[in-house]
């Protein structure tokens, strides 16, 4: 009995000593950067919704605000728009962009104007999972909730990805603490014309509750804005002829709900006069997302 008893201490110690080590660990390099060891994040993406929240509400100045998914991240990463902070994170929809604002409507009035991205993401990402995932999920940074962020053992994967990106020519900064925005790193771009590639096919199913929903959502979006006495517009991220080629009944629902919500007073801006226009590597990190080329031709349209 007394050996099977030390065979048991032996192993809760050993437990002890592996939870306590993946614990410091976590807490040293704060990936998701919760426990603020970190200011700076290169290659690697923090819990951008809980940062940007908090930096929001409680230290940040600027009187305008840009809501986006992750495609909207490059939008004034030279600051060129002083007044605009930019808080675009991974996979952000629009029902979280309205809990977003109740939260910085709470402890902010000197904002004066709103935008919000859309795309394809808005119809169809299931933004319930984000409160299981570390890089999307809500935390209280001032609570006990953060602390579940020491126990999660980083796979062989994420140490890989972390240390193959330190090598990466391309990259990315994530400016959190100053201008919002996804500063690209070692990127070369074309100026190439930027031309519109409109596809006129027709969704197979008929998509009209999913479409009151979000309506829904966009409307609430913009009575809270109203009642704040803020500007609010609505605009839609260009789609890419490779994005489209993917999932083109994707895309055509999500053109179809761009009809939609404009006969339902919600009017939404086209910033390149058009919907999908033709991929240009180097115009585009990846089939999804536009680099600064595209996003200076967005900002000349939408910011100033």
């Amino acid at each position: 009995m007394k050996k099977f008893l030390k065979h048991i201490g032996v192993i809760v110690i050993a437990i002890l000593l592996m939870v306590t080590i993946v614990a410091l660990y976590n807490y040293e390099k704060d990936v998701y950067g919760v426990f603020d060891k970190k200011k700076e994040f290169i290659g690697f993406e923090p819990n951008q919704r809980v940062l940007k929240i908090n930096h929001a509400t409680k230290k940040n100045k600027r009187e305008k605000i840009i809501f986006s998914d992750s495609r909207g991240g490059v939008l004034n990463n030279t600051n060129a728009y002083s007044d605009w902070y930019n808080m675009s994170y991974s996979m952000g929809v629009a029902e979280e962009f309205l809990a977003d604002l109740k939260a910085i409507f709470s402890t902010r009035h000197n904002l004066n104007e709103i935008i919000i991205f859309i795309d394809e993401n808005t119809l169809f990402e299931q933004y319930q999972l984000h409160e299981k995932q570390l890089l999307r999920k809500i935390v209280s940074l001032n609570g006990i909730e953060k602390y579940q962020y020491l126990f999660f053992i980083p796979d062989f994967n994420m140490l890989k990805f972390i240390w193959q990106n330190k090598k990466q020519k391309h990259n990315l900064k994530f400016d959190i603490y100053d201008t919002g925005a996804y500063i690209e790193l070692g990127y070369e771009y074309s100026n190439q014309k930027v031309t519109c590639s409109e596809q006129n096919n027709s969704p197979r199913k008929n998509n009209i509750q999913l479409f009151k929903n979000k309506l829904q959502v966009l409307k609430d979006i913009k009575k809270i804005c109203k009642e704040n006495e803020i500007k609010v517009r609505f605009v839609s991220h260009p789609i890419s002829t490779k994005s489209y080629s993917i999932d083109p009944e994707k895309v055509n629902v999500y053109k179809q709900f761009i009809e939609f919500l404009n006969k339902n007073n919600i009017q939404v801006i086209l910033p390149l006069d058009c919907l999908v226009i033709e991929y240009n590597q180097m115009q585009w990190r990846d089939p999804w997302h536009y680099n600064n080329v595209i996003a200076r031709k967005i900002e000349s349209k939408i910011l100033q």
